[in-house]
């Protein structure tokens, strides 16, 4: 009997902890269901869970009961919403034992025969008491409650108990009567929503109800890139409304995220509520208000109504985030007029995140205001309520909307979109103007194939809305569209999408190269391709330099390391997702993609055509900005757009091109054959050979400078001659190409340190200023040969763009021949034409006084001087010729 009474006096003692609803959210996670959530109710079953880290979790189960015999309430952690293969802990007292703590599991019935097609709950070899620390019991006010800290690495060593903190657990819970050996069927049962990280107390912010179960505004770094920072409301009644609030931290103590409620889109004036830490404070939600000039300031007396102002109130810092939840009474308060009372009207809504300090809110480091004022609830229309997470763009000369729309139908209008999932539908796509009154007939149709909307990866498309939370993406800025995404599951494990439109339907490929610069070689490559006669799959290669190579014997291991696979091309879209084994792979030295936690890199997209063995160049190219691929927030590219950087390349060949086979050579053509023509016409006191000779070569000059800057800018102003990773013929175009300038550039300062033309080292100079030309003018043909037979990308045409490019050199040669025979024939036959000095002066073209100098060009027959004129101008004809095919040529490249 003196047992027994201890016995009793202990439970008693025990019997006063109860489950304390007012920490969930704050310093415990917990699952509360309602009851219309639950089979035959819930019957007040509750589980709280806290992960204290070191393999330790402290736990809470209770549910009403008449008594302490012969009940359980028990919660399973399930990878899926189904019962069958999941470790429990219950709170039981089987037939005529006490109430206590133990593990148990559930067997799936599909696998299991002795089950006769029902899941049942499995009694383990012990109960697993010596894992169970601090094991609490009690009965108290029609309450059965349990409490305790599970030792998690020693109940899974031990066999009982299949859990990992760091993974996502589906919830079941589950209340019913036990007998001498277990549970009985349960008679209440419940299933979270959604999978669960037990690892944090609360869920946090999720994005899959916006626009159905509760309006939201998220902030973003640009039009397209979520940032993280988000406010969600629903209306409850007039009276209250459940806010959200989440925002990026790097702490939990001095920050804030607030929602300002503004009828116009400024700050000053507008009322907020906030989740902020003050200082060193414990996050909580809060008001305050924005004065006449914007700035956030306190309410006085505000603290007083917190407590019953904000109900079920969750306030955290998680995942590298502040999180606040709580239903908000929004009634305003006597307190002050500067406290949050809704109206009807609809709002801007003004996120703000920061820093705090002990008083009040800093200066926001991040605002955004809704792009519409938004009702908090339905009214008589429901555009807003429908429509949310708007993003409405019209720049660079395209229209671009976005939103989470509500598809579930409108009972006061049949004719809004009501969804059916099991229904294929024809997407009819239609573009055109607007008046007042609607839409006008439509200018622009496209009718896709039927198909169904299912939102998943496997529908084979890119899905833009869960870029920056749930996956991070690189959607280039490219006209074909092209775009990867990745989601890191596991050190092991990432998914990647990849996706471009795309006329083709074979032998293309979009390729993601992960570089430690933002320069092609030595880089892992993923591809979505589909080599000639193959079809579309995900495949592993490698970029020893600047070429894709395929790795030997990766076609062996594929099957493995892409998981759960698409592969479609569908109406102009190309896309390939899969999830991929990023461990590595032996055999391969490293080529084949394995991923570091701590590497940033630079993402490489690449599009092109593809052949039997492999890839071809590519035709399209973006950079990333370097990320962590665990960065989902990360953004960007670096460098310029392949499209802007081919059209420099391309100016940079057709000024060149310009510069030196058309100006360079009339230039020549001019000063050497043409000196001793129209000696009497000197506009402005200069020979006329003398303008055309110095306006060319200056117009040259100007154009091989432009043209340098453009391959410059191309090439992100890097070196791409010796040294640099560029490919062998374009290191030795950019060297040749580089000699040819100095010397072409060096040219005006030789002309300006000439001598009088009967000063007797005059011929040294002229020697020199033409080999200069000469060599600069074999350098720069040099140079466009090297671009015309090996960058085919722009030079399509080989043989004939070679063949025109040695054509000016050529015709010069020709021409000099000609010239000098004419000179020999006028030589010695002198009944032709009389010899006279030539008329000059001492700087060649610009002084009266005349002179004769010696072994120059002496003024001709009127005859042979038309010969000559007519030679000189089919020569310019033809460098003008030539010069425009080739630059038509550069101008159709790919």
């Amino acid at each position: 009997m003196l047992l027994a009474a201890l016995l009793a006096s202990i439970f008693l003692h025990v019997g006063r902890a109860t489950f304390n609803d007012s920490t969930c959210g704050r310093t415990k996670g917990c699952f509360v269901p309602a009851d219309p959530e639950c089979y035959q109710g819930c019957n007040g079953m509750k589980f709280s869970w806290l992960v204290t880290g070191e393999g330790l979790m402290e736990i809470q189960l209770a549910v009403d009961a008449d008594s302490a015999d012969g009940v359980y309430v028990a919660v399973g952690f399930s990878t899926d919403d189904l019962m069958g293969d999941e470790s429990v802990i219950e709170c039981s007292a089987l037939l005529g034992q006490p109430l206590s703590l133990k593990f148990s599991y559930n067997i799936n019935a599909t696998t299991d025969p002795s089950t006769n097609g029902e899941p049942t709950n499995w009694r383990l070899n012990r109960t697993g008491s010596e894992f169970l620390i601090n094991s609490t019991t009690s009965f108290t006010d029609g309450s059965v409650y349990c409490a305790a800290t599970v030792n998690i690495s020693g109940a899974v060593d031990a066999g009982l108990l299949r859990f990992d903190p760091a993974r996502l657990y589906y919830l079941l819970m589950a209340n019913g009567p036990t007998d001498a050996k277990g549970l009985v069927h349960h008679v209440h049962d419940v299933t979270s929503p959604k999978p669960m990280n037990l690892s944090n107390i609360v869920p946090g912010f999720d994005s899959d109800p916006c626009g159905i179960s509760k309006g939201c505004f998220l902030g973003m770094f640009n039009d397209y890139t979520l940032n993280g920072v988000a406010v969600s409301y629903r209306m409850i009644s007039a009276s209250f409304i459940a806010f959200e609030l989440v925002a990026p931290a790097a702490t939990k103590d001095g920050v804030f995220v607030a929602v300002s409620f503004a009828f116009d889109r400024r700050v000053a004036y507008s009322q907020s509520i906030e989740c902020s830490s003050l200082g060193n404070e414990s996050l909580s939600m809060k008001f305050s208000y924005n004065d006449d000039y914007g700035n956030n300031a306190r309410i006085a007396g505000e603290e007083t109504i917190r407590d019953t102002y904000f109900t079920e109130e969750s306030a955290v810092f998680q995942d590298g985030q502040i999180y606040c939840s709580a239903v908000v009474n929004v009634e305003g308060s006597s307190v002050s007029d500067k406290i949050f009372k809704y109206t009807a009207k609809p709002y801007f809504l003004i996120l703000t995140t920061g820093q705090t300090n002990g008083t009040g809110l800093l200066p926001p480091t991040f605002t955004e205001i809704s792009t519409l004022s938004t009702p908090l609830t339905n009214n008589e229309t429901i555009r807003s309520s429908y429509f949310t997470q708007r993003v409405i763009v019209s720049a660079d000369g395209e229209l671009y909307c976005t939103a989470l729309v509500n598809v579930s139908g409108w009972s006061q209008n049949n004719q809004v979109f009501t969804y059916n999932p099991t229904q294929k539908y024809y997407l009819l796509l239609a573009s055109g103007f607007t008046n007042t009154e609607g839409l006008n007939q439509h200018k622009h149709t496209f009718i896709s194939t039927p198909r169904l909307l299912a939102g998943d990866d496997s529908a084979g498309t890119f899905n833009n809305a869960t870029c920056g939370t749930k996956k991070g993406c690189f959607v280039s800025s490219e006209s074909n569209g092209m775009a990867v995404s990745y989601e890191v599951l596991s050190p092991e494990s990432i998914r990647f999408e990849l996706t471009m439109k795309t006329t083709a339907t074979s032998s293309l490929y979009l390729a993601v190269g992960f570089s430690k610069d933002d320069k092609m070689g030595l880089d892992n490559v993923i591809e979505c391709s589909a080599l000639t006669g193959q079809p579309l799959s995900m495949k592993f290669s490698y970029n020893p330099a600047l070429k894709n190579a395929r790795i030997p014997g990766e076609e062996t291991i594929r099957p493995q390391y892409f998981q759960n696979e698409t592969a479609t091309i569908s109406d102009g879209m190309m896309y390939c997702a899969a999830t991929v084994n990023v461990s590595g792979w032996g055999p391969s030295n490293g080529q084949v993609f394995t991923y570091k936690e701590n590497q940033r890199y630079f993402l490489l997209l690449a599009a092109g055509s593809a052949i039997t063995s492999g890839l071809t160049q590519h035709s399209v190219t973006a950079v990333s900005s370097s990320r962590l691929l665990t960065d989902y927030g990360a953004q960007g590219s670096t460098g310029l757009s392949s499209t802007v950087r081919k059209r420099l390349i391309k100016a940079h060949a057709i000024l060149m091109i310009l510069s030196w086979f058309f100006f360079v050579p009339t230039a020549v053509m001019f000063a050497r054959f043409l000196r001793a023509s129209w000696p009497t016409m000197k506009p402005g006191g200069l020979l006329i050979w003398f303008h055309v000779h110095r306006t060319f070569n200056t117009i040259a000059i100007l154009l091989s400078i432009a043209s340098f800057v453009c391959i410059l800018t191309a090439n992100s102003w890097e070196w791409t001659g010796p040294g640099s990773q560029s490919s062998d013929w374009g290191k030795k175009h950019t060297m040749v190409g580089i000699f040819a300038l100095c010397l072409c550039w060096i040219q005006p300062f030789v002309s300006a340190m000439r001598c009088n033309p009967a000063h007797p080292r005059r011929q040294f100079f002229n020697w020199v200023h033409r080999g200069i030309g000469v060599i600069a003018m074999i350098l720069a043909t040099t140079t466009v040969c090297i671009a015309a037979i090996h960058f085919l990308s722009i030079w399509p045409h080989k043989i004939s763009q070679t063949t025109l490019s040695l054509m000016p050199l050529v015709i010069l040669l020709i021409m000099s021949a000609v010239f000098l025979c004419i000179d020999k024939f006028i030589d010695v036959d002198e009944l032709n034409l009389s010899k006279e000095p030539m008329i000059g002066s001492k700087e060649e073209a610009g002084s009266q006084e005349p002179l004769i100098e010696p072994n120059e060009e002496k003024p001709l027959g009127s005859q042979v001087q038309r010969i000559r004129q007519l030679l000189v101008y089919v020569g310019v004809i033809a460098m003008a010729s030539i010069t425009i095919t080739l630059s038509i040529f550069v101008g159709i490249g790919a």
